[in-house]
């Protein structure tokens, strides 16, 4: 019977031909804007970025799309020793340190290998978001033109006695293939395993585990279509390739697993004045007003909410209010009391299904491309917002909980758009996985 989990034959940058690794990696396409995505290729010919989000222009002149541009760049540069494959298959320790906004300074823990690609309905991979079709088309194209895993997918697994950490332990000793800092500050460091004893025993913890993907939907999915194709096309066999995805797999007992709060920003004035709607809150809601001023002490509240049960900050022109309720109350709201009961008590539930649209009477339906409600990682950013003129109100979030992503995910239900924002984010340009 084919493995679960596999190590594989990584494709690397060669440091011997790239003087500084930093200078070839690049965030998920996905959080990639223009700007950015210029810094990138300019920062490096060689940059990952070629590869992960082409620009047009780079295949038009050559009667190529923007897909046969990408593969023809990994093509060059496998020739030109820039990129080079393992001799042996590894299994791929990750480390990334990095600090929050209060100060902390944390290790995330995890390791990349091949994971055996299955459907949701099966049961043992699930996903807790919403995907879209435009960025799945993307990235079909660009997966079957290419012949390869360029990112990794994120999941995230139960592993209470940490026996992954123990096998890699010894690892970790090494000396890194890669030691890089980036430039928000974070580290990165890469270690490669080749073992025939971990990997066995690898193999049979994560084949006894659901895998909740905390990141790359979008990336999942597309393996799993790529996969159907290739089957449909070549009748191939159990163990080809294309059977199994580059993931990077995190305990979700890992003290460096963080999901920070994605804060909304509404940029479209509420119907009413504050005093209707602080009579419509009331009703669910307990609310604590604060002049700008005091502006630690209604966080430091909001934080105190968080540990009790549900709580919002509002960020308006003169002021600022904390919410808070429970839920039993939430129980009671009668737009949530139908949902199962992990999906009514998430905060980005309760504010897109009952604050807009009934307490503060905003047509703000959500969607992939809202302009109405933005979306901000900066909680001062988001909080100076309506003050400067930038937007009407802002809503200062709490983070989902890991137990919220495992609850929503068990009973087959799925998370609206940005519910979750795992920090840091995975870098591509680690290690490919070449799929033919």
């Amino acid at each position: 019977m084919p493995p679960t989990l596999a190590p594989f034959r990584g494709l690397r940058y060669n440091p011997q031909k790239i003087d500084d690794l930093s200078q070839v990696v690049a965030p998920p396409y996905d959080v990639i804007d223009e700007k950015l995505r210029n810094q990138l290729y300019e920062r490096n010919p060689y940059n990952v970025i070629r590869l992960i989000l082409t620009k047009e222009e780079d295949g038009s002149g050559q009667g190529l799309t923007k897909y046969e541009a990408a593969k023809k760049y990994l093509e060059d540069w496998k020739k030109k020793e820039v990129l080079i494959r393992e001799a042996s298959p590894r299994i791929y320790l990750y480390h990334q340190t990095y600090r929050l906004e209060d100060g902390r300074e944390l290790t995330r823990k995890g390791f990349i290998a091949l994971r055996r690609i299955e459907s949701f309905e099966e049961g043992r991979i699930r996903p807790h978001e919403y995907t879209f079709a435009g960025p799945k088309a993307d990235r079909l194209n660009l997966i079957k033109t290419t012949e390869t895993n360029l990112s990794p997918i994120f999941g995230v697994f139960s592993d209470s006695a940490r026996l992954a950490e123990k096998l890699f332990q010894p690892a970790s000793k090494q000396k890194p293939l890669l030691d890089i800092v980036t430039d928000d500050g974070n580290r990165h460091q890469l270690w490669g395993l080749d073992d025939a004893k971990v990997f066995a025993e690898l193999d049979q913890l994560i084949a006894k585990r659901v895998v909740f993907i905390a990141d790359g939907h979008h990336r999942y999915e597309t393996a799993l279509n790529y996969r159907n194709l290739k089957r449909a096309e070549e009748k191939g066999s159990e163990e080809a390739p294309y059977n199994y995805v580059m993931m990077y797999l995190c305990p979700m007992e890992d003290e460096g697993l963080v999901i920070l709060p994605t804060h909304r920003v509404v940029t479209v004035p509420p119907s009413s004045a504050w005093p209707e709607i602080k009579g419509r809150l009331q009703k669910f809601f307990d609310v604590t007003e604060f002049p700008h001023s005091e502006e630690k002490k209604a966080l430091a509240q909001l934080q105190d909410g968080f540990k009790k049960g549900i709580a919002f900050l509002i960020s308006m022109k003169d002021s600022l209010a904390v919410i808070f309720t429970d839920p039993q109350r939430v129980e009671k709201i009668p737009e949530l009391a139908k949902l199962p009961k992990p999906v009514r008590e998430l905060d980005v539930v309760i504010l897109h299904q009952y604050l807009l649209p009934q307490v503060f009477q905003m047509d703000v339906a959500e969607d992939h491309d809202s302009v109405k409600v933005q979306y901000f990682k900066d909680t001062q950013e988001a909080l100076q917002a309506p003050a400067t003129g930038k937007a009407h109100l802002s809503f200062i979030l709490n983070p989902t909980k890991i137990g919220q992503v495992e609850a929503v995910s068990e009973i087959g239900e799925r998370m609206p758009h940005k519910s979750t924002f795992f920090y840091p984010k995975l870098l591509s340009g680690l290690v490919f996985n070449p799929l033919s």
